[in-house]
């Protein structure tokens, strides 16, 4: 076998590596939000985005926060809410969801399950993805820049 061919193997391991050990952080804060899930979450029978955002952090401000507000015009208050936490300020809850980084979304049926969990910021396509999969109506993603706007 020559150079290459073991260099592509060992590339390969890693990246297997690195899929199974987000898989098991995903698997693991679902399970930490499902135990946790009564702390943030009031209501019942509504989709819910769990947000988890730090005042200093500019990624969540810029673009984050902007993508939820956008899904939250679109699809409406009475199909989602939006649960946005302060990580400065609830430390005990981001550490019982599990939260490692933020910005952190946390997507929960209307069932109080643990749908989703996006580390880092959550493209708009994806939260659109996420949420339309838990509505029991289809939304459509918006095509052009203008309609995201």
């Amino acid at each position: 076998m020559g150079p290459i061919a073991e260099r592509s193997i060992h590339a390969v391991t890693i990246l297997l590596a690195l899929a199974l050990a987000v898989a098991a952080l995903k698997h693991w804060q679902k399970r930490k939000a499902r135990r946790a899930r009564s702390l943030l979450v009031p209501e019942t029978g509504k989709v819910s985005i769990v947000y988890f955002h730090s005042p200093s952090c500019g990624v969540c401000r810029t673009s984050q926060k902007p993508i939820l507000e956008k899904l939250l015009a679109r699809v409406g208050g009475d199909k989602v809410q939006l649960v946005a936490v302060d990580v400065t300020e609830k430390t005990e809850a981001a550490r019982e969801w599990g939260v490692t980084t933020v910005p952190s979304t946390y997507v929960i049926g209307s069932n109080g399950e643990v749908a989703h969990v996006n580390n880092g910021v959550a493209s708009e396509p994806t939260l659109w993805r996420q949420v339309s999969s838990k509505l029991s109506i289809a939304i459509e993603l918006p095509k052009t820049a203008e309609e995201r706007v």
